[in-house]
C-alpha cells in the first residue's frame, strides 16, 4: 500500500464516520506551549481543555517535528530505524463526543478493514488503572487476553508540557517470522518483531509543566496518533521507515550524490539515513517559514541543516548535498502539502546557500576537531568545543556528535563556563545604557485606559506625576515630568509603532507631550510643562498631535502592506521580524535569504502604490486568539505572547494582521510610498527602509531638484541627463588618457637628459640632480633612470610653494649587499627641515625649507658616494 493510499484510506474511514477532515496545521503552532507540533493533537489542544470546537470530531495527517524542545529525537536519528525529527501522524480526535468504547473499535475496524491486517497479528497495551480499556479490548473486541499488556508511565501520554493528557492504549502489529522468533509476552520482548503502530489516547486530565496531574477534563475526548512512516513499514512489508516509500526515492539521490550505499557498512547508512531525513526537516520548516538563524526555531532549523552537511563531509563528500535533497522531497510531498510546492525556489536556495556559508569554515573547523579528537582521551576540553563555536560557527551539539562517534565525550561544563566568561566580557564592554529602560515605577497605578482609537482628544485626571519614575507632588513650568493619567488617547510605543506627541491643558497649567511609553502595563507620558504646573488629581485635557498621529497610521499601515507584497513577492517564509514606525518613515525588518536586486525593488515599490491608489479600507476589530491565528489566518509574531482576545487589522481583502498599533482607514490616505533601500542586518535577516505621505513627495521632490540642476550643468535637458553623464565620462576618461600619455611623454624625456649625467662613485653609479616636476613626477623618473642604469643611485630634489622634496632611489644589486637609500636621505633631510621615510630601495623626504634643496642634494649626494665607495 504506497504512501498516498495509506493517506486516503485513513481520512476516508473516519470521513465515512462523520469526521471532520482537518489539513495539517504548521510545523510552529499557533501557541507558545511547545517550540513545534510535536503531535497530531496540538492544534486541537485548546478544544480538549474546554474551548468550543467546531466540530464535534475531527480527523488529519499532521505535520510533527521533534527536534527542539522537550521532544527531541535529533540524536537518534541514523542510530536507531524508527527515529526521526520531521514525521507525519496520522489521528482522529473527539472533542467531547465519543469516547473509549467507539476509539478503539475505530482503530480495529481501520487497522483489519482497509488496512488489511490480519486480527491475530493485532496485540495491544493498557494503562495500569484502566480498567475500562482492557475490558473493552477483551469483551467488545474479543482480543485475547494474553495479548493485552498492562504498562504504567508508558501507557500515559501528554504534549511534553502542561496541558491534557491521559491514559493510553497502544496498538501493536506482530510482523511474522522473517522479524524475529515468537515472544510470550510480544511487544514486551520483542519490538523488531511487534512495532507499535498506534496509540489511542483517552485524554481525562490536565496535567502543569511538571507532570503533576491538575484536575479532570470538562469533557473528555479522544487523540490518537497512528505513525505514518511506522505503519507504512508495515503495510508496505519492509524492514524500516527508511526503506517506504516515503524515504527511499531520497535516499536513492543521497546514493548518486555520495556513493554511499543502502545496502553498505553500518557507517554508509547511517549517513544516508541522516541526510534524508534532515532534507525532509529542513523542506518542511522552511515551507512553513522557519528560517536560519542563531536562536529559537532558526537555530534548530540550522542545527540540523550544519549536523547534515558536517556528517557529508566527514564521509569524504565534497559536492553540496542538501539542495538536491530537497528537490526531492518536495516531489514526493508536493501533492501530500502543497506549501512544499509553493515555496520550492525557497527551499532549494536557502538550502544551497546555508551549506556554501557553513562550508567555507566547516574544512578548517574538522581538521581542528579531528586534530583534537586524536589527542583527546576520553573527553574533549570544553575550551576547544567553545572555540569550535566561537571561531568556526560549530554549534555544541555538532561538536558532541562528532565526538559521540569517536567514542569521545565533550566537557560542557567547561564549554558552558567559556561562554559564561565571553558573554561577561561582552556585557563589560557595552554601555550600560545601551540595555534599554528598565526602570520600574515606584509607586502602584492602575492601567491606564487607552481612547486613542476612537479619537485624538480626551478629558480626563492626572493620576500621578512622577520624576525618574518616582513619584512627586507637582511639577512646575519649566520643568520635564512624567505623568500618568486616567484615560489617555496618547499612543505609547509599542509594536514597532512610536507614541504620541501632543499637549496637555488644565486649569493648573499645560504641558507638552514629548512622547508616550509603557512602564510596568501603565501609560506614562513625557513631558515638559510649558506654564503653571500639573498635579495629581487635575482635571486636564490631552490633545494628540494631529499631524504626528497621522504620519505615524501611514507608515504603520504601510508596514502592513509592505509585509503582504514581500510575501507575495518572494515567498511565503517571508515573516516579519522587526520594525520602526514613525511619522513618515518606516524600517522593515524581514526573514528571506538574498538580497533585492534593483528591479525587484522597484516592483515591491510598484505594488505598494498600486495598492495605495486602489484606496482599500482599513478595519480593526477584537476577536479570539485563536480564530484570529487559525480561522483568518491572521499574521502574527511566532514568539510573542498574546492573550485571549487579540486585535485584528485588515487591509483591503489581501493583509491580515495581530496588531495593537493605530492605523489609516483607508489607503488612499498614505499617499505615497517611496522604498529607499534595502540591506543584510544579519544572517537570512533584510530591512527595508521607505518614506510615506509628505515625507516621500519631499524626497522625491529634493532628487528631483537635484537632477534638474545636473543636467543644468552637463547642459543636457532633464530627460538626458543619463546619456550627457555618459558623455562627460567617456570625455573625462579620453582627457585623462591624454595626460596620462603626456606624463609617460615628461617622465621619458627627463630621463633622456639624467642618463648622460650620471657618474661612477666608487663601485657603482650615481645620479644627482635638481629637478622642476613635481613629488609624484620626481619618484616615476627616479624609478626609471634606476631601471635604466646598472647598481645605480639616483638623487632628485625640487621645490616649490608646498615646500621641498627629495627622492632616492637604488638599485636591487646594490640594496642587496645592504645599501639603505633611507639612511643616504636622512643627512639630507635636516637641510629643508624634515625627515626622510619609505622603503631601502625607494625613499623620499620632504620639509618647508625650499632655500635647503641644493644643500640637501649636495648632502645626500656625499652619502651616498661614501656608501658607495666604502
Amino acid at each position: 500500500m504506497r504512501a498516498e493510499d495509506i493517506r486516503r484510506n485513513f481520512l476516508s474511514f473516519f470521513a465515512e464516520r462523520q469526521h471532520q477532515v482537518v489539513p495539517s496545521a504548521s510545523l510552529i503552532p499557533a501557541d507558545a506551549t511547545v517550540m513545534f507540533a510535536v503531535a497530531g493533537m496540538v492544534q486541537f489542544a485548546p478544544y480538549f481543555l474546554g474551548s468550543p470546537a467546531p466540530h464535534p470530531r475531527a480527523a488529519s495527517i499532521q505535520k510533527c517535528m521533534r527536534a527542539g524542545g522537550k521532544l527531541n529525537d535529533l540524536e537518534e536519528v541514523g542510530h536507531t530505524p524508527i527515529h526521526h525529527t520531521f514525521f507525519e501522524m496520522a489521528g482522529n480526535f473527539s472533542f467531547g463526543d465519543y469516547f473509549k468504547p467507539d476509539a478503539i473499535r475505530f482503530a480495529w475496524d481501520l487497522l483489519t478493514g482497509p488496512f488489511g491486517i490480519d486480527p491475530d497479528r493485532i496485540w495491544v497495551t493498557v494503562h495500569v488503572s484502566d480498567d475500562e480499556a482492557e475490558q473493552i479490548w477483551r469483551e467488545q473486541i474479543g482480543l485475547a487476553a494474553a495479548k493485552i499488556n498492562r504498562l504504567d508511565k508508558e501507557n500515559f501520554w501528554s504534549m511534553g508540557g502542561a496541558g491534557p493528557c491521559g491514559p493510553s492504549s497502544e496498538i501493536f502489529v506482530d510482523r511474522g517470522p522473517d522479524y524475529g522468533p515468537a515472544r510470550e509476552q510480544g511487544p514486551l520482548d520483542d519490538e523488531r518483531r511487534y512495532p507499535e503502530v498506534w496509540n489511542l489516547v483517552f485524554m481525562q486530565y490536565t496535567q502543569d509543566d511538571d507532570g503533576n496531574i491538575t484536575g479532570e477534563l470538562a469533557r473528555k475526548g479522544i487523540d490518537t496518533g497512528m505513525g505514518f512512516e511506522r505503519m507504512a513499514s508495515v503495510l508496505q512489508d519492509v524492514p524500516t521507515n527508511y526503506d517506504t516509500d516515503v524515504f527511499v526515492p531520497i535516499m536513492q539521490r543521497a546514493e548518486q550524490i555520495t556513493g554511499a550505499r543502502r545496502d553498505g557498512p553500518e557507517a554508509e547508512q547511517r549517513l544516508l539515513k541522516i541526510l534524508s531525513d534532515h532534507a525532509r526537516s529542513l523542506t518542511f520548516l522552511v515551507a512553513d517559514g522557519v528560517m536560519p538563524s542563531n536562536e529559537g526555531r532558526g537555530y534548530v532549523l540550522r542545527r540540523i541543516l550544519r549536523r547534515a552537511v558536517t556528517k557529508a563531509r566527514l564521509a569524504g563528500v565534497t559536492d553540496p548535498v542538501l539542495a538536491e535533497l530537497c528537490k526531492v522531497v518536495v516531489d514526493l510531498f508536493g501533492s501530500a502539502y502543497p506549501e512544499v510546492m509553493r515555496e520550492r525556489r525557497s527551499i532549494v536556495e536557502i538550502a544551497s546557500l546555508e551549506e556554501q556559508r557553513f562550508a567555507r569554515t566547516l574544512e578548517a573547523g574538522l581538521s581542528l576537531l579531528q586534530a583534537e579528537l586524536q589527542t583527546a582521551g576520553g573527553v574533549l576540553p570544553g575550551q576547544v568545543a567553545f572555540r569550535l563555536h566561537d571561531t568556526y560557527g560549530f554549534p555544541l551539539e555538532i561538536t558532541q556528535d562528532v565526538a559521540k562517534d569517536h567514542g569521545i565525550e565533550v566537557d560542557q561544563p567547561g564549554f558552558e563556563a567559556a561562554m559564561l566568561e565571553q558573554r561577561e566580557r561582552s556585557r563589560a564592554d557595552t554601555h550600560a545604557g545601551k540595555a534599554g529602560d528598565v526602570r520600574t515605577l515606584d509607586i502602584d497605578l492602575p492601567p491606564a485606559e487607552f481612547v486613542g482609537f476612537e479619537g485624538l482628544e480626551a478629558d480626563t485626571r492626572v493620576l500621578a506625576v512622577l520624576q525618574d519614575l518616582r513619584a512627586v507632588s507637582a511639577a512646575p513650568e519649566g520643568q520635564e515630568a512624567e505623568l500618568v493619567l486616567d484615560a489617555t488617547p496618547f499612543y505609547p510605543e509599542g509594536g514597532g509603532q512610536v507614541g504620541d506627541r501632543g499637549w496637555i491643558q488644565g486649569g493648573e497649567g499645560s504641558a507638552d507631550v514629548l512622547d508616550s511609553r509603557r512602564h510596568a502595563g501603565v501609560i506614562v507620558l513625557r513631558v515638559r510643562v510649558t506654564s503653571g504646573r500639573l498635579q495629581p488629581g487635575d482635571d486636564v485635557r490631552a490633545i494628540v498631535d494631529p499631524r504626528h498621529r497621522a504620519g505615524a497610521e501611514q507608515a504603520h499601515t504601510a508596514t502592513h502592506m509592505l509585509h503582504h507584497v514581500l510575501r507575495e513577492s518572494l515567498g511565503e517564509h517571508v515573516r516579519q521580524m522587526g520594525s520602526l514606525v514613525e511619522p513618515g518613515r518606516l524600517r522593515f525588518d524581514f526573514s528571506h535569504f538574498s538580497g533585492l536586486t534593483p528591479d525587484q525593488l522597484a516592483e515591491i515599490e510598484e505594488l505598494i502604490n498600486t495598492r495605495v491608489e486602489d484606496d482599500d479600507g482599513v478595519r480593526w476589530f477584537e476577536t479570539g486568539y485563536r480564530e484570529a491565528v487559525e480561522e483568518l489566518g491572521a499574521m502574527h509574531f511566532f514568539e510573542e505572547k498574546y492573550g485571549d482576545v487579540v486585535r485584528v487589522v485588515e487591509v483591503g481583502d489581501y493583509s491580515r494582521e495581530l496588531c495593537g498599533g493605530t492605523h489609516v482607514r483607508q489607503t488612499g490616505r498614505i499617499g505615497l510610498v517611496k522604498v529607499l533601500g534595502e540591506g543584510s542586518i544579519g544572517s537570512n535577516l533584510r530591512r527595508v527602509q521607505a518614506l510615506t505621505g509628505t515625507d516621500g513627495l519631499r524626497w522625491v521632490n529634493e532628487r528631483l531638484r537635484q537632477a534638474e540642476r545636473a543636467a543644468e550643468l552637463a547642459r543636457v535637458s532633464p530627460e538626458q541627463l543619463a546619456s550627457g553623464v555618459e558623455r562627460l565620462l567617456a570625455t573625462q576618461k579620453d582627457l585623462q588618457k591624454a595626460l596620462e600619455a603626456q606624463e609617460r611623454d615628461r617622465v621619458q624625456a627627463a630621463v633622456e637628459q639624467l642618463i648622460p649625467t650620471a657618474r661612477t662613485a666608487g663601485s657603482g653609479r650615481l645620479v644627482s640632480a635638481r629637478r622642476s616636476e613635481d613629488s609624484g613626477t620626481l619618484r616615476k623618473v627616479a624609478v626609471a633612470v634606476r631601471d635604466r642604469l646598472d647598481r645605480c643611485v639616483v638623487i632628485l630634489g625640487s621645490a616649490g610653494e608646498g615646500g621641498a622634496n627629495i627622492v632616492a632611489a637604488a638599485s636591487p644589486s646594490l640594496v642587496s649587499e645592504g645599501l639603505d637609500v633611507r639612511a643616504i636621505l636622512r643627512p639630507a633631510a635636516a637641510h629643508i627641515g624634515g625627515g626622510a621615510g619609505g622603503k631601502e630601495n625607494l625613499a623620499s623626504a620632504g620639509g618647508r625649507n625650499t632655500a635647503g634643496l641644493d644643500e640637501a642634494l649636495a648632502a645626500a649626494a656625499a652619502e651616498a658616494e661614501g656608501v658607495l665607495s666604502a
